[in-house]
């Protein structure tokens, strides 16, 4: 199902190229699946958690991509289409989907809305008159399966279209899902003790209140599909049962919530799966924790599923790096530098939650250091991209408004340095963030010559300097005690014509050459250095010229580099770019 992808040059662009006579080529697209274009996949402006995946009859797969959006794709990653939808304070993990009939009907918070599955992309969704908690995934002769929480109850009943109700009956056990199992069975699953365990009752017909999951139900988020039950836990696990609730195999995805003990390659942009949709033979999707979906196969043979393709986009990047043999790292997971716009990704970690950057720094030893913010506390991330890494908790050594980092040395000991817009922060030593408990940390500020307004990104070039990217300037930092820095120079113009950078700049910096992403000029630009003075090398992108393209850009920003490769976050086309030096440009 892997699709070819082509590589279109803009003849500005390659214009600009062949005039500085080192080429800077585009080596592909990673995290959008629809690559560029009319099927770019564009989320909307904030995040939000997958609501359910639903396919419909025509082919299209159904979920909410980022907040206000509602997505349809193709199977193979290409957006088809998209409608605004209502906002949410929270997205929440009961929010789903179901299609009935010839129209899609999701909940959002704790409403209803409907949207007929052939609706033009300017068509609004109708909200209906009916409060609801849960939503099952399946219907039935034009009904679904609801309730709404009433105190400490809730109240289970049947919805269609129309907004009318049946009711089934009030349940006063914590209510987690409902469903609507075979033959319109009604299901629901309820907390069964203090520490979270759930059994499964069936509500309808003579066998009303039975028990018939004591123990060990599927997981959260129960459905029935394909005549199995399926259920989710952390870490993008995923269980199968049969249709008396016996495990059939029991885990089928994942594994990292206490089903194994030892090391499953995690995806943890799927976390919390939210909803499965049947897509016919051994095809299936999941929605996911941060809003994309993953389409999986089933292996007869293993009875498991493997993830095939990641569909969705890259709509914020906290965390970018790259190792030496072109591996990357985004945010909590790991791409090969061969890979496809839709590849999933892999050696995967919890991701941290931050309010800025993720600070992330490959060293010559292609071994990753990065640090950032995972429940509620700092966290310290170490190891290769080519095997798990391992987190060890700081808790707040690192200052929580922090939007870049970057490895120092304090008293010839590794330390991140992390600091906020205003260049004031800490540097917090890396061999205490691996071991248990708090890292010690030192205040430290930037002291740059005019008051920083808008730091982006920090680069080490040595132990005692910086480059950094902030209010349209490259500006060089000098340690001149180990509790600040000092400015040593800026620049935003270079070269006879004196072409300028615009108002948002971003920095990566690796073996002699500075990599800059110019934000508002939507280009990036090499540069080397001759007796200190910049000189540009390469670059990519069309002055001025947005684009959705494979020759253009549109508002880039974080950058990493590594050698003659860099990863750049194309963030107004939310997407991945590779690039690549010309081979035969020496390193310095």
């Amino acid at each position: 199902m892997k699709r070819s992808f082509l590589f279109l040059a803009a003849s500005a662009a390659l214009a600009q190229t062949l005039a500085l006579g080192t080429e800077l080529r585009h080596a592909g697209i990673l995290g959008n699946s629809g690559e560029q274009g009319t099927t770019l996949v564009r989320f909307g402006d904030k995040p939000a958690m997958g609501m359910g995946v639903v396919y419909d009859s025509q082919g299209g797969l159904w979920d909410r991509g980022g907040d206000g959006a509602l997505n349809r794709y193709a199977p193979d990653g290409r957006l088809l289409a998209t409608w605004k939808i209502p906002p949410s304070r929270i997205s929440h993990l009961h929010d789903g989907s179901v299609i009935v009939g010839g129209t899609l009907l999701f909940k959002q918070e704790r409403k209803l809305y409907t949207l007929p599955l052939d609706a033009s992309p300017d068509q609004k969704p109708t909200v209906l008159p009916v409060e609801v908690t849960h939503l099952s995934t399946q219907s039935h002769r034009g009904w679904v399966l609801a309730a709404n929480e009433a105190g400490k109850e809730w109240d289970v009943f049947l919805v269609n279209l129309a907004g009318e109700k049946q009711p089934v009956r009030r349940v006063k056990s914590r209510l987690m899902s409902v469903e609507l199992g075979p033959d319109g069975g009604v299901y629901v699953q309820v907390i069964s003790d203090a520490k979270g365990g759930s059994v499964v009752q069936r509500l309808d017909a003579e066998i009303q209140d039975q028990q018939i999951v004591a123990l060990d139900s599927p997981g959260s988020r129960l459905q029935w599909l394909a005549g199995h039950w399926f259920g989710n836990a952390y870490h993008g696990t995923i269980r199968r049962f049969s249709a008396e609730f016996k495990p059939d195999p029991g885990v089928v995805l994942g594994g990292q919530s206490g089903s194994f003990i030892g090391y499953v390659p995690g995806n943890f942009e799927l976390g919390l799966g939210n909803g499965l949709a049947h897509l016919g033979g051994d095809l299936y999707a999941v929605s996911g924790q941060f809003g994309m979906l993953h389409l999986l196969e089933w292996r007869p043979v293993d009875r498991r599923f493997e993830i095939i393709r990641r569909i969705g986009a890259v709509q914020t990047c906290p965390s970018l790096g790259i190792d030496s043999t072109g591996r990357v790292w985004f945010h909590g997971g790991v791409w090969q530098w061969s890979e496809g716009p839709d590849a999933p990704l892999s050696h995967g970690v919890p991701p941290p939650f931050a309010p800025g950057a993720f600070m992330t720094v490959v060293g010559e030893d292609d071994r990753l250091l990065a640090a950032g913010f995972h429940n509620g506390g700092g966290a310290f991330f170490a190891g290769k991209l080519d095997a798990p890494t391992r987190r060890s908790d700081v808790g707040d050594s690192l200052p929580k408004d922090s939007v870049t980092g970057a490895l120092v040395f304090r008293s010839n000991k590794a330390a991140v340095l992390a600091v906020n817009a205003n260049g004031k922060g800490a540097s917090v030593l890396v061999e205490a963030g691996n071991k248990s408990g708090r890292a010690p940390s030192e205040p430290v500020e930037l002291m740059a010559k005019e008051p920083l307004k808008a730091l982006t990104t920090l680069a080490s070039i040595d132990k005692e300097r910086l480059f950094a990217g902030a209010d349209g300037y490259i500006l060089e930092f000098g340690s001149a005690v180990e509790k600040s820095w000092s400015e040593t120079h800026r620049w935003n113009s270079w070269g006879a014509e004196g072409d300028t950078f615009g108002g948002s700049v971003y920095v990566a910096y690796s073996q002699g050459r500075l990599w800059v992403s110019d934000s508002e000029k939507h280009r990036v630009l090499c540069f080397e250095f001759s007796n200190g003075k910049p000189a540009l090398l390469a670059a990519f992108g069309v002055s001025g010229q947005p684009g959705d393209d494979l020759a253009k850009l549109r508002y880039p920003k974080a950058i990493a580099a590594n050698g003659h490769r860099a990863v750049l976050f194309d963030s107004g086309n939310q997407r991945l770019v590779r690039l690549e030096l010309d081979s035969s440009v020496p390193s310095h």
